[in-house]
């Protein structure tokens, strides 16, 4: 039945030290049962460490798609990070976001070049803010006047392009923890 599932899936999880400890609370079959069939049991907000909260997802827009394909690749790594689409153009991010990211906007990082083939990354970076959408420049120019023009634009963060794997993962969870 679906509690067993239940029962079944959260000590796959958590363990079953962590499940008896829970169960021990109760000091009866029937107290538990009860606990049980008011959501009570087991604690259904408790998750060891290594179970992320959430998922992080992860949109690229990158007018070059072998960084998208590269960032997708490099997110498979992780237990916390997911690649969800990319974009090469602002047209291309309108559809995304207005067909898959509608109501989810604030759970999404997105990664931004500056520039972009025949435009610029910071109309796409606005129109992300303006959504909710927390986002994170990058670029291979890494001159001051970027980073100022991306704090003017009220984007979440910067990072080069140039920036070792563990500096890139570190960056989209700090932007997406509001760090």
């Amino acid at each position: 039945d679906i509690y067993q599932i239940g029962t079944t899936l959260y000590r796959m999880c958590n363990g079953n030290y962590e499940y008896d400890k829970q169960a021990k609370r109760y000091k009866d079959l029937n107290s538990l049962k009860v606990a049980c069939a008011r959501g009570r049991f087991p604690v259904r907000k408790k998750y060891l460490p290594h179970i992320p909260k959430e998922m992080i997802k992860v949109i690229s827009i990158d007018d070059h798609e072998m960084i998208s394909i590269g960032l997708e690749k490099l997110f498979t790594s992780t237990k916390d990070i997911i690649h969800s689409g990319y974009c090469k153009t602002k047209s291309e991010l309108e559809n995304l976001i207005n067909s898959k990211y509608v109501d989810d906007a604030n759970n999404l990082v997105a990664l931004v070049d500056i520039k972009l083939e025949n435009e610029s990354g910071f109309d796409c970076a606005d129109y992300l803010v303006s959504r909710g959408v927390k986002c994170l420049m990058y670029s291979s120019y890494s001159n001051a006047g970027f980073i100022v023009k991306t704090m003017e634009h009220k984007i979440n963060g910067f990072i080069s392009k140039n920036a070792d794997i563990k500096e890139i993962i570190t960056s989209i969870r700090s932007v997406f923890n509001g760090e």
